[in-house]
């Protein structure tokens, strides 16, 4: 299996501009050198994806969301005619014969009478992935397990272990 390990935090990447939009939708043969240097970068992401097997997403949730560091790259990789087709079924990720996780850690609660919001899970769920639809997993409440604790890399295990389709 290919592992290609890639933190969205080092170094930070940058939001989708103008030139990219305008490059990303323009059809490849009229693509000029000023198309192709904006896109480097995504091509570059893009090109992870395709030689690896697996897409796992370990990610934190902020104020109830992602960070923006996960929809700078959501932004980069998820192209129209690039990485996803839109067919009269639908819209179909061209990397669907690969799987993709999300582990997602908060210190809240997903359920329950204290549940916290959470609008990056159904987020996730909708956007136009590549890969097979995405399967989750919540590392709820982490704020009351002390770091390094047995419990926690448990937890986590069994997370994996349980999400949908492994």
């Amino acid at each position: 299996m290919k592992l290609c390990r890639r933190d969205l935090t080092q170094p930070f990447l940058p939001h989708p501009d103008e030139a990219f939009v305008e490059a990303s939708l323009r059809p490849p043969l009229d693509r000029d050198a000023d198309d192709r240097a904006a896109l480097a970068l995504s091509e570059s992401l893009i090109a992870e994806l395709e030689v690896s097997d697996l897409l796992v997403i370990d990610v934190p949730m902020y104020n109830f969301a992602l960070p923006s560091s996960l929809k700078a790259w959501l932004d980069l990789v998820l192209r129209p005619n690039r990485t996803f087709r839109v067919t009269a079924k639908g819209k179909i990720g061209v990397l669907a014969d690969r799987s993709a996780i999300c582990i997602m850690a908060a210190g809240g609660r997903f359920d329950g009478p204290q549940a916290q919001p959470d609008f990056a899970t159904p987020y996730l769920r909708q956007v136009n992935w590549p890969c097979k639809p995405l399967a989750s997993a919540a590392a709820k409440s982490l704020s009351l397990i002390a770091p390094g604790e047995p419990s926690t890399k448990r937890r986590i295990e069994i997370l994996i272990a349980g999400s949908e389709g492994y």
